[in-house]
């Protein structure tokens, strides 16, 4: 974090910043560095596993976004997956694909808050390989 720097002549200004019900004030001497006070013990409050800087930008940063390619690519198979799918019966390629879907989103979460999963997804991945084995 930025240590606040002393007043040059101008009086502190107070800087009040929300997001949802999380609410931070800070006190800086300049409009800037009271912005990114704010901004960064915000942050802090919202998402306290974090413990450096580097993970939101990976976390929120371009990077993060997956592109237009990635997307229509993700889309057409799922198509794909549908269009397998039989009148009366679960469509258990759609279901393997969401079951896929949910254990990434589960890692990414998991390292967002520092956990190391790896065994956890493991198991979870055997686990669903079981289940669909026995039907």
């Amino acid at each position: 974090m930025i240590p606040a720097s002393p007043s040059k002549g101008n009086p502190p200004n107070q800087f009040r910043m929300m997001a949802g019900n999380d609410e931070v004030v800070v006190t800086a001497s300049n409009k800037r560095e009271g912005k990114q006070l704010a901004s960064q013990l915000l942050l802090s409050k919202i998402h306290p596993h974090i413990t450096n800087f580097g993970a939101f930008i990976k976390m929120y940063g371009n990077g993060s976004i997956k592109s237009v390619k990635e997307k229509k690519q993700e889309e057409q198979q799922i198509t794909t997956l549908q269009s397998k799918a039989s009148a009366n019966s679960p469509n258990w390629a759609i279901l393997n694909k969401l079951r896929q879907e949910m254990i990434k989103l589960a890692e990414l979460e998991d390292e967002a808050k520092g956990i190391s999963s790896s065994l956890n997804t493991q198991k979870k991945l055997h686990l669903s390989q079981q289940s669909l084995l026995q039907r």
